[in-house]
């Protein structure tokens, strides 16, 4: 799993939680909304995230190794995975240092292609 990803998204989830429980109580709750959320919901995202980022992985890869059998048969379906796992992490990465470094107007146009 690409922990950076994995940080921001789950940044988010807490900034969105934060924003709602907040709303509810009038007032910006801060650090207490973070920490709750921690308490409920971090295992739990974790768990979800790396489930759906693992089979996504797998699913990539099943892919790609039907459409190489023949080419390569040397290579296996671990092989593939690690793969197809260092592929999409290390476009990820160069994704996401992209939308930190660019623009406002380069970083609403990256959003909306993704």
């Amino acid at each position: 799993m690409d922990l950076k990803k994995f940080l921001i998204n789950q940044k988010l989830e807490i900034e969105k939680y934060k924003w709602i429980k907040s709303q509810e109580a009038g007032k910006d709750l801060g650090d207490a909304a973070v920490k709750d959320w921690v308490k409920k919901y971090a295992s739990q995202y974790r768990k979800e995230y790396e489930s759906i980022y693992n089979e996504m992985i797998h699913n990539i890869a099943n892919k790609c190794h039907e459409d190489l059998k023949g080419k390569f048969p040397e290579v296996n379906d671990e092989m593939m995975e690690v793969f197809v796992k260092t592929v999409i992490d290390n476009f990820t990465q160069s994704w996401i240092k992209e939308i930190v470094c660019c623009d406002d107007t380069n970083k609403k146009k990256h959003l909306e292609e993704i």
